[in-house]
């Protein structure tokens, strides 16, 4: 026998058609800016708005680049993300950063992902994800954040990407890692002194394709003041919210050193996650690094606000 909706009233009908609708949603929500957070592996009640929508704040696709003798825009005291991959160095100005948060870039063939969150003070470069056909993925900026941090997004699988989290956390994707990598945070100067003898120098130009006041900070007020724009749900005490601190993720073990002690003492010797490190900061150019003793390696770390 055939099923036939005659054979229904139209209140039964009506609440076949909700009960499908029901199921359909539960079956692929919640959404925010769009993506679909069903199975989040991050609490979806701590995910927020950060304001702009989903790519309003743009990423840079096509990085163009200037020689160190061609920059009129940076002082020597200007903030920038080092990289140094096979003997070619590159630049990437926070005063650029700040309004991007997300460079796509390729360096020698390899590419990687440098990455800068505003709220969280947080710097830090990724090798690029690469897809089974050998691609790597690009990444935007979600318009969300998880605890004040930005989450970033990839425009192949529509996955979310939490910076400090180093992997994916819905999607897709969930669940891959990010491979973190080590970067310099340091003055411009000092970065032109660092790399006088590295063959290639390159500085990240304001060229991007978006129209941006690059001679302004649209976070100064921020900075500046004690206030948190996005209150992160669970915090310690043993320092203010925006105490900078320079910190380390060696597998799932995470540890801050504040910066104003390091920068007091100059060096800080510590054994960490089974590894003897040596953290410095070297006055005037505010570089900081962090070297494995035994291995001679230099690991990655992120200079941040204790929030994050």
């Amino acid at each position: 026998m055939k099923w036939n909706s005659a054979f229904f009233c139209p209140v039964q009908r009506i609440l076949i058609v909700l009960t499908i609708s029901v199921v359909s949603a539960s079956a692929q929500g919640p959404f925010m800016n769009g993506f679909d957070l069903a199975g989040a592996s991050i609490p979806i009640s701590e995910i927020q708005r950060g304001g702009p929508p989903r790519d309003g704040i743009p990423s840079i696709d096509d990085p163009q680049f200037l020689d160190p003798s061609k920059v009129t825009f940076l002082d020597v005291d200007d903030p920038v993300i080092g990289v140094k991959i096979d003997g070619v160095a590159r630049a990437y100005p926070l005063r650029i950063l700040v309004w991007h948060e997300v460079v796509n870039d390729e360096i020698n063939g390899k590419p990687i992902v440098v990455t800068y969150c505003p709220l969280c003070g947080t710097s830090m470069v990724f090798e690029g994800v690469l897809q089974d056909n050998g691609e790597p993925l690009s990444f935007g900026v979600s318009g969300l954040l998880f605890r004040s941090d930005v989450l970033m997004y990839d425009r192949q699988t529509e996955s979310l990407w939490s910076q400090l989290s180093l992997k994916a956390v819905s999607g897709p994707m969930k669940g891959a890692p990010l491979k973190w990598m080590a970067s310099d945070l340091i003055n411009y100067g000092s970065w032109v002194r660092k790399h006088r003898k590295t063959g290639t120098r390159e500085v990240l130009s304001t060229q991007t394709g978006a129209d941006r006041d690059y001679t302004r900070n649209p976070y100064t007020s921020y900075n500046n003041s004690n206030v948190v724009w996005f209150v992160v749900p669970e915090n310690r005490s043993e320092l203010a919210d925006k105490s900078w601190i320079l910190g380390l993720i060696q597998g799932n073990q995470a540890k801050a050193y504040p910066i104003n002690s390091l920068t007091l003492r100059g060096f800080i010797r510590d054994k960490f996650a089974g590894r003897n490190l040596e953290i410095r900061i070297k006055p005037g150019s505010e570089e900081l690094s962090v070297l494995d003793l035994d291995t001679k390696e230099l690991l990655p770390y992120t200079r941040s606000f204790w929030l994050a």
